[in-house]
């Protein structure tokens, strides 16, 4: 089954979503601990346009494919939206010292590593569970009505 539309539709929620939560934080000082929710709302819509559209949950084999496609997504625009502002930081003439005495410090590398890991499994389990439980939930729903 071609799965392109929901890469799309996970892709466009999960930019929506991250406008929203921005406008939100202008108003809301919460950081950045909410910023990783955006990926998972945006599974669990894909996951309900998916269940129907098919009247049922993904399979085994594109539940596997909506995921790794999600997590790819959401990792690849984090990063170039990283990217982004580290180069507005660097272009305004912000202080950059900070990243390279990071990156350059065998610890602060591996901190950075250890974190950006547990952040990938919260991510992965999240998502999983958005295409996995809760669309076979909804699914289950829409068939008994």
């Amino acid at each position: 089954m071609n799965l392109k539309k929901y890469y799309w539709a996970y892709f466009g929620l999960y930019i929506l979503f991250n406008v929203i939560l921005l406008a939100i934080s202008f108003f809301i000082n919460f950081g950045s601990s909410l910023s990783f929710l955006t990926a998972f709302i945006a599974a669990i819509t894909t996951g309900q346009l998916f269940v129907k559209d098919q009247f049922r949950a993904p399979n085994p084999a594109e539940k596997k494919r909506l995921l790794w496609a999600s997590l790819a997504i959401s990792w690849d625009s984090s990063l170039v939206l990283t990217l982004v502002a580290l180069s507005f930081m660097a272009w305004a003439g912000e202080n950059m010292a900070f990243l390279s005495q990071t990156l350059s410090s065998g610890i602060g590398l591996t901190i950075i590593l250890i974190v950006l890991i547990i952040l990938f499994l919260i991510s992965y389990a999240m998502i999983s569970w958005a295409y996995g439980g809760m669309a076979r939930m909804l699914a289950a729903k829409i068939k008994k009505s």
